[in-house]
């Protein structure tokens, strides 16, 4: 059986990286600073949940081949994408963050009855949990994206109920 032509672009089990994507696997700093991130804000009286995340949102990136692939790197240094058995194990990929961990705690009865150095120094903490999620490598070892959600944050909207997702894929997706 011939072996494939290691710089065609195929789909099947496997997909081969274009010359220039390869560029952002072989990055000295590693696969983190290609990671591109995103930053939604969801207002309203429902929260967006983990559950709508793994059925609604979740699904719709994977439509999309290589957000069901891991990257494998060969001893020669070229690396491919590699399918994954489907139905894809969202686990590790849509995850939420425990508000305690994230943010300091505001007494009162809505953020609005809270005083502006304490919504400052939880929007702070908010930027900080979310500079060290963004920060963070992409493991390897599954799909290079992930996708956080935050729940119980909307900056600017006292008193209002909201949730924050971050999302952080790989350039080379």
């Amino acid at each position: 059986m011939k072996s494939p032509d290691p710089d065609a672009i195929k789909w099947g089990d496997w997909q081969r990286l274009t010359p220039f994507e390869q560029l952002m696997v072989d990055d000295a700093a590693g696969l983190n600073s290609f990671a591109v991130s995103a930053l939604f804000f969801f207002h309203g009286d429902s929260p967006v949940t983990l559950e709508w995340a793994r059925t609604q949102f979740a699904p719709r990136l994977l439509a999309h081949p290589r957000f069901r692939a891991r990257l494998q790197v060969e001893r020669s240094g070229r690396a491919s994408f590699v399918a994954l058995p489907t139905p894809l194990d969202l686990t590790d990929l849509v995850v939420e963050e425990q508000p305690q961990a994230m943010l300091p705690s505001v007494e009162g009865p809505s953020r609005a009855a809270v005083c502006a150095s304490d919504l400052a120094a939880r929007d702070e903490a908010f930027y900080k949990r979310i500079d060290t999620l963004v920060t963070a490598p992409l493991p390897r070892d599954r799909p290079l994206w992930v996708m956080h959600l935050l729940p119980g944050y909307v900056p600017d909207a006292p008193g209002h109920q909201g949730t924050a997702l971050l999302l952080r894929v790989h350039h080379v997706i």
